[in-house]
């Protein structure tokens, strides 16, 4: 359990995003919020949900061995979250951002 935990820290933007997004879709579902429609709170939570989640699976941990060259005169590992897109990351992005331009319609109407 504690290293389940541990792998949920938030270290990246899209980890935050989904965070504020599961904490206003819980709000919006359980509050009843005045002068705001919950609808279009829930689709904004949505969206962010999902934007999250798209960059989440966008950003894979990637990991590598560099050999000593002229200009990397050490050898070691190298790893980070390099950008690598995959068709499921993008529709959650795609899906986001249609439920943010939904969300914002419904807000102001």
């Amino acid at each position: 359990m504690s290293t389940l935990l541990k792998n949920l820290k938030i270290d990246y933007w899209y980890k935050a995003v989904l965070i504020i997004g599961v904490t206003f879709l819980t709000i919006s579902l359980t509050v009843n919020l005045k002068d705001v429609n919950n609808n279009a709170i829930q689709l904004l939570s949505l969206s962010c949900i999902f934007i999250g989640l798209g960059e989440w699976i966008n950003h894979p941990l990637r990991t590598g061995i560099m050999t000593p060259s002229r200009n990397f005169p050490v050898a070691g590992k190298v790893s980070g979250y390099p950008r690598h897109n995959c068709l499921l990351g993008i529709f959650f992005d795609i899906l986001g951002f249609i439920l943010i331009l939904t969300g914002i319609i419904k807000l102001f109407k």
